[in-house]
């Protein structure tokens, strides 16, 4: 770990601006994201706060024309809010819980969300579950969590949101669930009994009080987990927790006409348990009434037993988890106006009472963007959780082109593979099926052209020749296995992806497939089994096949060596025939391995990082991602630069080829990195530093050192002293350095202890295999 530490720390290439790789990176204008809540403000049907689990946190206050960005706390990331309160008569005052670790931290705007204060001093120890304002008492908010212990608790502010106090018990040894309140200001909670998803007492409880929280009484017992609980009027409605187990049970979700006095139980209220949402007056239920979950229905009081279909096909919404149908609300303003969270598109909004819905989600950057094509005339595709969608003009329109599952009604396959072999012909590959556009992705056939059978399967790559479209491979694994695979798993067409026939070549599992752009009738494949979730089942190290396929004679496989006793998960090809890849060794480490003669000798990169997930090479530069970083080199044998962290784009999930493309959780960008070259001639190395004098409390000095033309530089340190000469930092770095450019280190005024240095001058030196560079700069504080 300190080893990875040491080397990404020393080459990350700083640009002084808010955001140290601003630089680096632009945002594609794909719009949407994995949205989970929503709040109408009251007072304004046109502000509406929504927030994701890792997507972030967003704005409209134009009815979802335009959606802004509002970050919290630049320590919480990426992190949405999963929880929202809105002043009932003060649009602009907002309250919201955050996600995950942070979730015991309650943040107030009161500017739209523009700037952030942590008002949740007086709040300890506490996983929050949900705010609510108060509807008579204008200022008082309310939230439910769970304490140490578990204890249910609940804390109340009095003053906008600004101060939290007067903490109270419902109840010891539960989990607090949800809270609403209703025109009264009598509190209702539901709790779960202190047992996780693996237990077998899936029971639960209402507790309401008319006191503010003084007092509390058990008004139903459950067996179930309850979950959300609503109020309007005087109905109550309780929603079951998704991981209740026990399905058959009659009062899954149960619903009151008298306060929660009584309770019933239909056929109707249990259809479709986890989506159910109460009109602002109480008197309708809405809901999913279909187990596809696309099925938007209404229900009245007080029987409750009947319903109408609203709109029999709502968009899909699923995450990587499994269903997750999006939340509904409806505006009390305005009876025809409603909002629905969708996880692929973000905002849905319907002006006509659910009969018709339209993306409202313009300025939402949040689509997880999985994997990614360009074809020849530079129209994008990007598949995100389970849908296909296209961008033209250079990435600045985007449209969603397809979705399997919402055509064929089946379980989702989330991300997949789409290459675009033509301007025409687009191949999308979900799972062990493959799709096929020959308009560009304007229609689909009704079903796929290849179905792979297999459990856990999935077809892994596509590749094309360039010069020859028609010729395709494509790649399959078996996925976890207990045993070692053995298969064919290897197609070929020869009609641009219309039929496909298997090839003969047997051996484990196929992870990745690449073809040589200098000479496309080359193709390599990584061979070999992979560990499922949670490691499940058996690692396989298959090594590397490269196929030769004149497209004439039958394509001739050769086991290549030297990289044998790895699992080639990504492979890639430069444009004079480089090959890289990201392996799997037998040590279980993430390593790259590069070959400059197509195959025969292997080397290991420099570059050290856990999980790698992508490699890629565009213009010139080669490129190497995991989940918390995008790296960049224009040479594979030195080091890398670090161009983006997870921390400005979320979670980096892949890397797409065309002007480069970084793909993340919370959307598209596109990479601007690039070395900067060497314009005047240098006989001996040279270093600069700035800026200069630097703070350190408010950035990092960079080094900038020039390589010159026709040498190469290795065995590099960096050595910083102070003016008495006590060296105070080093730090060597393996590989080389090539000649004619100049290459960024960054010391973040720190000594070798971790203590930032004193004000003072100081002497930076770079030594290497062609001698010493110095320079001098100034510390201030």
């Amino acid at each position: 770990m300190q080893k990875r530490k040491t080397l990404i720390g020393l080459l990350i290439a700083i640009y002084f601006t808010v955001s140290a790789f601003a630089e680096n990176y632009t945002k594609v204008p794909l719009w949407g994201g994995d949205v989970q809540i929503a709040a109408v403000a009251p007072s304004n049907s046109q502000v509406v706060y929504v927030g994701s689990a890792y997507n972030g946190t967003y704005v409209t206050t134009d009815g979802g024309a335009i959606w802004s960005s509002i970050k919290f706390l630049s320590e919480y990331g990426n992190n949405g809010a999963q929880t929202i309160a809105v002043h009932p008569t003060l649009a602009n005052i907002v309250v919201a819980g955050t996600w995950g670790s942070y979730s015991n931290s309650v943040m107030r705007s009161d500017d739209y969300g523009v700037t952030w204060a942590n008002v949740s001093q007086s709040i300890t120890n506490l996983s929050i579950s949900k705010i609510v304002a108060s509807k008579k008492t204008s200022g008082t908010f309310y939230l439910a969590g769970t304490e140490t212990g578990p204890n249910a608790v609940i804390y109340q502010s009095t003053d906008a949101g600004l101060t939290w106090g007067n903490k109270k018990t419902v109840v010891s040894g539960k989990y607090a669930k949800s809270i609403a309140v209703d025109d009264n200001d009598n509190l209702y909670v539901t709790v779960q009994n202190a047992t996780d998803i693996y237990g077998n007492d899936y029971s639960g409880f209402l507790y309401k009080s008319t006191d503010g929280g003084a007092s509390w009484t058990l008004i139903r017992s459950f067996n179930f987990w309850p979950d959300s609980v609503q109020v309007a009027s005087n109905t109550v409605l309780i929603n079951a927790n998704a991981n209740s187990s026990d399905s058959a049970a009659a009062g899954l979700s149960e619903i009151s006409n008298d306060g929660g006095v009584t309770f019933i139980s239909s056929t109707t209220c249990t259809l479709y348990r986890s989506g159910r949402y109460l009109s602002p007056d109480g008197s309708k239920m809405y809901y999913y009434s279909q187990s596809s979950g696309r099925e938007l229905s209404v229900s009245s009081a007080p029987a409750w037993n009947s319903y109408t279909v609203l709109c029999g096909s709502v968009a899909i919404s699923y995450t990587q988890m499994g269903a997750k149908q999006g939340a509904l609300i409806p505006v009390a303003q305005d009876p025809n106006l409603f909002y629905l969270t969708n996880s692929e598109l973000g905002i849905m909004k319907s002006t006509d009472a659910c009969a018709s819905w339209q993306a409202a989600n313009t300025g939402m950057g949040g689509v997880v963007a999985l994997n990614g094509c360009k074809d020849e005339n530079g129209n994008m595709y990007m598949i995100g959780n389970i849908t296909l969608y296209k961008g033209t003009n250079n990435g600045q329109n985007w449209r969603k082109i397809y979705c399997p599952d919402e055509i064929f009604g089946i379980s989702p396959r989330v991300g997949g593979v789409v290459v675009a072999p033509s301007t025409s012909v687009v191949l999308y590959a979900a799972r062990n099926d493959l799709y096929r556009s020959a308009d560009g992705g304007v229609t689909w056939p009704a079903q796929s052209v290849l179905s792979l059978t297999s459990n856990n399967g999935k077809i892994t790559g596509i590749v094309f020749n360039k010069d020859n479209p028609s010729i395709c491979y494509l790649s399959y694994s078996s996925g976890s296995v207990n045993a070692a695979s053995s298969g064919q798993y290897l197609y070929k067409s020869t009609d641009c992806g219309v039929t496909w026939a298997q090839l003969s070549f047997t051996g484990n599992s196929v992870q990745s497939l690449a073809i040589d752009p200098s000479d496309p009738t080359i193709i390599y494949a990584g061979i070999g089994d992979l560990h499922g979730y949670g490691n499940s089942g058996v690692e396989t190290f298959g090594g590397m096949w490269k196929i030769v396929d004149d497209g004439t004679n039958a394509p001739i496989k050769t086991q290549l060596t030297g990289i044998d006793n790895h699992i080639p998960y990504k492979i890639m090809v430069d444009t004079s025939g480089i090959v890289f890849a990201a392996c799997r060794n037998s040590g279980d480490d993430s390593v790259v391995m590069y070959s400059n003669d197509g195959g025969t000798a292997w080397q290991q990169s420099s570059i050290n990082l856990n999980s790698i997930n992508d490699i890629a090479y565009s213009r010139g530069v080669y490129y190497v991602s995991n989940q918390d970083n995008i790296y960049a080199t224009i040479f594979l044998g030195q080091e890398f630069s670090k161009v983006t962290d997870s921390s400005e784009i979320g979670n980096i999930q892949c890397l797409v080829i065309g002007s480069m493309y970084g793909g993340a959780d919370s959307g598209l960008y596109k990479l601007n990195w690039a070395p900067e070259v060497l314009t005047e001639t240098l006989e001996k190395p040279r270093i600069v530093t700035g800026p200069n004098p630097f703070n350190p409390h408010t950035g990092s000095a960079v080094l900038k050192y020039s390589v010159p033309q026709g040498q190469t530089a290795d065995s590099i340190k960096i050595s910083i002293y102070n003016i008495a000469g006590e060296l105070i930092y080093s730090r060597s770095s393996s590989g080389y350095l090539t000649g004619g450019y100049i290459y960024s280190y960054s010391w973040d005024g720190k000594n070798s202890g971790g203590d930032t240095c004193a004000s003072g001058v100081y002497i930076a030196v770079v030594s290497s295999n062609l001698g010493m560079a110095r320079t001098k700069f100034a510390v201030i504080k």
